[in-house]
């Protein structure tokens, strides 16, 4: 089913999935002053909580931005950059669910301060996730930020990886793309396990 919204010249639209999340959002917003503001984490937490999916897939305990397989390959590059689930139960009882953006290094580790009537699941379980963008694994969601002539094109999309496949770096002009990993209670993956063809570990179901 696609639905379609217009709100102040930003036109959203979204594919919904038989799971009861979104597995596609499109918004196109006006290109003032370029779109590299567009990737700034607090618009990755947007789109990812507009996705649905934290509020849905109950054992998603938060995203961290990843490599694609090519990258991390050439240079195993890794990022701090965190979407906690955020659950809040309000007085009477009702429950909604968010995506809050962190960052955290070795230099910089303060966990955000929940408000009153809610939590971060993450902080409350160990947590696995794979090294870079590689199955068996489902529920990554793809950034992707095109620069058209008068709007900036903005996706955001769920990607499940078979055993074993990969996810390189897509290739389009004038757009960037990113890759985001779920982040699973530790009793739903395997132990820490290296693959033997490549060389590098990474995280699977069990």
């Amino acid at each position: 089913m696609l639905i379609t919204r217009t709100t102040l010249l930003t036109i959203t639209s979204f594919v919904y999935s038989t799971l009861g999340y979104y597995t596609n959002i499109n918004t196109q917003v006006p290109n003032d002053g370029g779109c590299a503001r567009y990737t700034s984490p607090n618009y990755v937490a947007d789109a990812i909580d507009r996705l649905g999916i934290l509020a849905d897939i109950e054992y998603i305990l938060a995203y961290q931005k990843t490599s694609y397989a090519n990258d991390f390959k050439s240079n195993m590059r890794t990022y701090n950059d965190y979407f906690l689930k955020e659950v809040c139960t309000s007085t009477d009882g009702i429950v909604s669910t968010h995506a809050k953006e962190w960052y955290t290094n070795e230099f910089y580790n303060d966990r955000p301060v929940p408000t009153q009537g809610c939590e971060y699941p993450y902080f409350k379980n160990g947590v696995g996730y794979p090294a870079y963008a590689r199955g068996k694994m489902g529920h990554f969601v793809e950034y992707r930020i095109c620069e058209l002539e008068f709007e900036c094109s903005i996706t955001a999309s769920v990607i499940n990886l078979d055993e074993g496949e990969e996810r390189n770096s897509p290739v389009e002009d004038g757009c960037t793309f990113s890759v985001i990993n779920p982040m699973l209670p530790s009793n739903l993956l395997s132990a820490f396990c290296l693959n033997t063809s490549t060389g590098y570990s990474h995280f699977q179901f069990c």
